[in-house]
């Protein structure tokens, strides 16, 4: 029993020594994840949900609905140790637009729920030793884009357009410290260190719609987008609350939650006509695909929808 009593002391004295490395643990998992995205970026991806190409005198109704589910481990495990990271989350972006002859005008919403656990476990003879980390982010934002078609006689079949976004994001970040215990840990909501602030994201993209078939199309897509966080920080910094050590933690949430797509992205869609609505293929098809072909240390199960539908103007 004493033995017992010493080897826990002595592990959470080196924990002391050891926990900036184990937050860099987290951190190189976030890495990890954003390298994979940037390096395998998939060729078959659903178009922003704002890429909506104008139709005379319409106005069209779209939801976009993504389910994250995933889960990052080390590159290269090691016997001695464990650690993972595991996300999931649900995002849905309603929107509708207004179409004139050759340019329309789009507002939507957001509303985006994610919660991230970080969990080590290392081994020890008749012990262990753990940690914990929680982060929570609820968004909501509103936006605001726009779609031109420069060429409306180019073809019959095929439609290019230019697509201009902006939009505004609220956020609530719930996040914890690193906990450290020699029993599993359960992060409780107490636990949870709560931030709220604001940030804007831009965009600006372009698509071809080639109608293939009457009721099929296919889309190839290019989408640039920045993204603001100046205004966050600040806002963060003055917070007389923030734990000394958060703010690393929430640039890599932001990493993770916001900035794991590379800037400039492109891919080529699908758009199937069923029953009135206009259904978005290329994220499905995409999910689908990466199945087997996704990094060994990611387990990602994530899926992407977008469904649209026109309405004639009076």
């Amino acid at each position: 029993m004493l033995l017992k009593s010493y080897l826990t002391l002595m592990i959470f004295f080196w924990s002391g020594a050891g926990l900036s490395e184990e937050i860099g643990k987290r951190a190189e998992l976030i890495d990890s994840y954003v390298k994979s995205h940037s390096d395998n970026p998939g060729i078959y991806q659903s178009t922003p949900i704002y890429h909506l190409v104008p139709s005379f005198n319409t106005i069209t109704y779209a939801l976009g609905v993504t389910s994250s589910d995933y889960k990052i481990t080390p590159k290269e495990p090691s016997i001695y140790e464990t650690y993972a990271l595991s996300v999931k989350g649900l995002k849905i972006e309603p929107h509708i637009a207004v179409s004139l002859k050759n340019i329309s005008l789009g507002f939507s919403a957001l509303r985006d729920t994610e919660v991230g656990e970080y969990k080590y476990v290392q081994s020890y003879s008749g012990s262990g030793y753990y940690q914990g980390q929680k982060s929570t982010l609820a968004a909501s934002g509103v936006g605001l884009n726009a779609a031109i078609v420069p060429f409306p006689r180019l073809h019959r079949r095929l439609k290019l357009a230019f697509i201009l976004n902006g939009k505004s994001m609220s956020v609530k970040h719930s996040l914890s410290s690193l906990q450290v215990s020699n029993q599993e840990i359960e992060m409780e909501d107490e636990d949870m260190e709560i931030l709220n602030y604001n940030f804007y994201r831009y965009s600006a993209g372009i698509n071809l719609n080639w109608h293939f078939f009457k009721r099929f199309s296919i889309v190839p897509w290019a989408d640039y987008t920045k993204t603001d966080f100046d205004g966050a920080r600040s806002q963060i910094e003055s917070s007389t609350t923030m734990v000394e050590g958060f703010s690393d933690m929430v640039e890599k949430d932001w990493q993770l939650y916001f900035l794991s797509q590379p800037n400039l992205r492109y891919g080529l869609d699908f758009a199937a006509d069923i029953f009135g609505f206009e259904v978005r293929l290329g994220g499905l098809l995409g999910s689908f695909a990466s199945l087997n072909k996704s990094e060994l240390f990611i387990k990602d199960s994530s899926l992407v929808l977008n469904v649209s539908f026109e309405q004639k103007g009076n």
